[in-house]
């Protein structure tokens, strides 16, 4: 992984872009991957938006996730990445490294690529005293809380994977663009994200943003094992990011018709690596209603039950807090010893 067949290490490119243009910290490392070839140097990217704006995943679709005329309205910015993964909200509380390496020198399977390229930032945590570690390929937990957003990917011949630092997390700007079926969906994220996202200041960490950086190099320099050598982004790679900042915020680009256009409401949110929210709509005694269930590792963890007015059925939510959540079997008839 580390040598190109020779005894000498093959360097590591180092482009430290700072506070950056919010659509370059995403159109810069498609740049440079779509650029890369076997002779090209592995290149680290570090940078930080200069301000708030979502993320679509390469499979998403922005009617599906948002409510675009609210969107549209409020003038908040979307780019859609060529990288998997969900939505993200991102905003200059935030920190990214990204890893454009080539794919002969990482391992061949994805879920070690992920190991092997996020391993500095965990080792960065674990180095302020936290409890850090990777679940579920490429979850970064702390006490079993989310705190970092990732994701991965391959384009052309470069194996990407992104990361970011959370020094806070803004999970009221996350939830209000939400294409939603009813409030109670978004509150329960809101909940969830408050309670499963852990961030710098919410750990208790004081650490200023500028302070990040060197943390982050000095483990790229003791986990890789290769010169690192700071460098800068080529003219080529520089107009290709213009280009690419164009495309990847284009309206068809970010509606695209392949993937369908449903703006049918969210009817599952991940939140964390066993935390999500889900709509279901389900039978329980004869009547029809809507549950909005927060579901943590296979359970109902809280609930939010409406009926077809929209009132709120406080006291049969509670019954099922802590029930094995069975969507499937819910829609047809809620089982006897939920009580009404």
């Amino acid at each position: 992984m580390a040598t190109d067949g020779t005894a000498k290490p093959v360097p590591i490119r180092l482009v430290r872009l700072g506070r950056t243009h919010w659509r370059y910290t995403q159109a810069v490392y498609h740049a440079v991957a779509e650029r890369l070839h076997e002779t090209d140097p592995d290149t680290i990217i570090l940078c930080q938006p200069d301000q708030p704006y979502f993320c679509l995943g390469y499979h998403q679709h922005l009617a599906q996730m948002f409510d675009v005329a609210a969107l549209q309205k409020a003038g908040f910015p979307v780019i859609r990445r060529k990288i998997g993964g969900g939505t993200t909200y991102l905003d200059s509380d935030q920190f990214f490294y990204q890893f454009v390496f080539h794919r002969r020198r990482v391992p061949v399977h994805f879920d070690a690529v992920f190991q092997y390229l996020l391993a500095p930032a965990v080792h960065m945590l674990r180095a302020l005293g936290l409890n850090a570690g990777l679940r579920k390929i490429n979850e970064i937990e702390v006490d079993g809380r989310r705190v970092a957003g990732t994701g991965g990917g391959q384009i052309g011949e470069a194996c990407v994977v992104v990361g970011n630092v959370l020094v806070d997390f803004d999970a009221d700007a996350m939830v209000r663009f939400l294409n939603t079926p009813a409030p109670a969906f978004r509150e329960l994220a809101r909940s969830a994200m408050q309670e499963q996202i852990a961030t710098f200041r919410r750990l208790g960490v004081r650490l200023a943003m500028r302070e990040i950086e060197p943390l982050l190099i000095r483990q790229f320099h003791d986990h890789f094992k290769r010169p690192i050598i700071e460098g800068e982004l080529t003219p080529d790679e520089q107009q290709r990011a213009e280009e690419l900042a164009d495309k990847m915020t284009a309206p068809e680009y970010l509606m695209p018709p392949e993937n369908g256009r449903s703006t049918e409401p969210l009817r599952q949110l991940k939140i964390a690596a066993d935390d999500f929210i889900h709509w279901v709509e389900i039978e329980h005694r004869g009547r029809s209603l809507d549950g909005y269930f927060w579901v943590k590792r296979g359970a109902v963890y809280d609930a939010r039950l409406l009926d077809r007015r929209g009132e709120r059925l406080v006291d049969l939510e509670s019954e099922f807090i802590g029930l094995t959540f069975e969507p499937q079997r819910w829609q047809k008839q809620v089982p006897e010893g939920v009580p009404s």
